[in-house]
């Protein structure tokens, strides 16, 4: 074989090893849906994210975005099976106005965003659930402030 070759056939096969991975050819375990809603101190989150990791860190990440209160996480973008810690990310607007800065024109205003979930949420999450594999996965959560 020569050089060209060797090369043309090893970049032909890692393409096809990408291709297997990415559609998950081989894949052991379906993914799941974990849906459902999420309030802060009563009120629902308006717009953030949320992320479900396996709690030993072995297997991967899942999440999406939150859109008025209600988050879904499925189809090829789903949970993979087992326990799972929950890092919840919430944005709203400070009712301030900023410069966007670089690369929007000079003089360019947006709003101010903050996040204001506590890091006992995200960060430094408490949160847990156990995802089941073959089934839609309803998971609220209620969220508070901590106490002072």
């Amino acid at each position: 074989m020569t050089p060209l070759n060797f090369v043309t056939g090893s970049c032909r096969a890692l393409g096809m090893t990408l291709v297997a991975l990415a559609t998950g050819i081989g894949c052991a375990k379906p993914l799941a849906t974990v849906e459902g809603n999420i309030t802060f101190d009563g009120t629902p989150v308006e717009t953030g994210s949320i992320t479900l990791e396996s709690i030993d860190r072995s297997g991967p990440s899942a999440g999406c975005t939150i859109e008025n209160g209600k988050y879904k996480v499925a189809g090829k973008l789903g949970v993979a099976p087992g326990k799972k810690t929950v890092r919840i990310i919430g944005i709203r607007k400070t009712g301030k106005r900023m410069e966007a800065g670089p690369p929007m024109p000079p003089g360019t205003m947006v709003d101010e965003v903050e996040h204001f979930i506590p890091e006992i949420y995200n960060s430094k999450s408490t949160l847990s659930l156990d995802v089941v594999a073959g089934q839609v996965n309803q998971h609220d959560f209620d969220l508070e402030s901590p106490t002072q």
